[in-house]
Parts: structure tokens; sequence; C-alpha cells
């Protein structure tokens, strides 16, 4: 199991072309979130945290910060392709957004694990409640099939505890691309596409400075 490369990310505007074009025509591509109070699913952590009856958690008395991570959540598709998009939504009583931090990671078996990756919040998503947070969308291997998180909680200046209520996973399968939409996708691919060339007229061509160089111009994909 590895976490999708840079180079894959990088191709992540035509996998995106590709999810719109299969949901025109498919009803392959999933979505579904699992929720989990905080302290029913954030189990470890020693004494470090205290957690009460409704399910909350926070710093015990005298800890300036402390970490816990979650029991494996078993991902809910068999068979995501060509990858795994998974955001998290956190909802906590906190002075401070940097006091609660989160991560995620994945496995194909719950066993073998991946490196863990930053869940940072997306501060353009406008929340529904004053005290949720939304982080960004982390990209996972098709072979993911458990998912971890893990909670990092500090202390304020001013000795301030945050509280984090509960943890809401969010998981998206874009689902294969059929061989028409492949061939749209490949089309516009960069050894594909055809150089535009500008040549100046007669008209225009004393207007041009000598320093000019007229150069091959690729157009920007259109996506």
């Amino acid at each position: 199991m590895k976490l999708i490369s840079a180079g894959v990310l990088a191709l992540f505007p035509f996998l995106l072309l590709s999810t719109m074009l299969s949901a025109q025509n498919s009803t392959v591509d999933e979505y579904r979130s699992l929720h989990f109070s905080a302290a029913e699913s954030l189990t470890g952590g020693g004494s470090a945290f205290e957690r009460s009856d409704d399910g909350r958690m926070s710093l015990a008395s005298g800890i300036r910060e402390g970490t816990v991570i979650s029991d494996p959540v078993a991902i809910p598709f068999e068979n995501p392709d060509p990858f795994i998009a998974i955001s998290a939504v956190w909802k906590a009583q906190s002075p401070d957004h940097h006091l609660i931090s989160l991560q995620l990671r994945t496995s194909p078996d719950g066993s073998n694990w991946g490196g863990w990756n930053d869940a940072d919040i997306d501060h353009h998503v406008e929340p529904a409640e004053e005290d949720l947070f939304h982080s960004h969308l982390l990209f996972f291997g098709r072979d993911s099939r458990f998912v971890q998180y893990r909670v990092t909680m500090s202390r304020s200046m001013i000795n301030t505890a945050p509280q984090l209520d509960d943890v809401t996973l969010h998981f998206i399968n874009p689902g294969a691309t059929n061989e028409d939409d492949m061939a749209v996708i490949e089309s516009k691919s960069a050894e594909n596409r055809q150089p535009l060339r500008f040549t100046p007229s007669v008209e225009t061509d004393e207007s041009i400075p000598n320093f000019l160089e007229v150069r091959d111009v690729i157009p920007l994909p259109m996506v």
C-alpha cells in the first residue's frame, strides 16, 4: 500500500475530468461517511486524556499535549478505483483551531500501514456549525482497505484544553473510467496535444521586435 505519488497527483485534473464524464453516464462513483464519538473511537492515550459519559474527550489535568490513535476503520468500499479520497470533519470546542490536529493513514490489510498524512483544515469550507472543522481531501491508493486517524491535542497559552466531541470520515470512490471517456482524457495529454505555432503575417512581422523569438506554444489543458 502506497500513498499516491506526486506524479499521479499532478494528473488529478485529468482524473477529475474522468470522474465528471463518468458521472454523466454511470453510477459507479460512490460516497460514504462514518461517524465516531471521540471517547469510543480513541480508546488509547493512557492517562493523558479524560473521557466523559457523553462521548467527549479532553486532556487530563496537568497534561500539556497528548496524542491518541483510533482503532482501524474498514473503508466502506470493496474495490475503490482508480484511487480513494478521504476527508475528516471533527466537532470540537477550542479557543484556537491549532490546538487540535488530525492525521490519516491507510493500510491494505489492517497490519501494514502507510505514513501519516496531515488532514489540514480547509479554510475554504463554510462550516454548518461554528465548532465544526473540515479537512482537505487526502488521496490514497486503490489497495487501501483500512484507515486510522490520529489526534493530537494541546493546551493554549493560558492553559485551556480543547474538547473533542466526534470525528466523521468522508469517503469518495470516483469509479473506473469507461473506454470512451479515457480516450478523451488521453487526447488531452501533453504527448498527444499538437503544438500551436504562431507565424506572423506580412502585415505584422515588422511590428515584432527583432529580439523576440517565436517559440512553440503548448495550449493549457481544457477541463
